[in-house]
């Protein structure tokens, strides 16, 4: 191995144990993993014609948001990932609450979904 390029997005992949020592790379172990990325991940603000927008930065016990037409459902999720709030919303109605008081304080990520199946995010903070 020459030189070390990397490469990100959808493919095949091989995961080495190598170190650079003296300006060059060399292989620790015979072992090799494979794997595969088969479908993008991550959080895609803006996905959508429709905006969801929070209205008030940062939150303290209520989360008030405008929300695209269709939305039937949101969730809020942590900086870890993990689901904290989910429920039911108005389809009908343009802004929407969440209470939040329960919360510690931190970055969220709410993510509304909509009955022609697509998924809208924002970032809130709460205090």
């Amino acid at each position: 191995m020459s030189e070390l390029v990397p490469q990100y997005g959808l493919g095949r992949y091989v995961v080495l144990v190598c170190q650079y020592t003296n300006g060059q790379w060399m292989q620790m172990s015979d072992k090799v993993a494979y794997f595969e990325v088969t479908e993008a991940s991550g959080i895609d603000e803006g996905q959508g014609t429709a905006k969801l927008e929070v209205l008030e930065q940062p939150a303290t016990d209520i989360l008030r948001f405008n929300a695209p037409a269709g939305a039937t459902a949101c969730s809020v999720f942590d900086s870890y990932g993990r689901q904290v709030l989910s429920q039911p919303i108005d389809a009908g109605a343009e802004t929407h609450t969440l209470t939040v008081a329960h919360l510690p304080a931190g970055l969220y990520i709410l993510v509304l979904n909509t009955d022609d199946g697509r998924t809208h995010t924002a970032k809130f903070l709460k205090r």
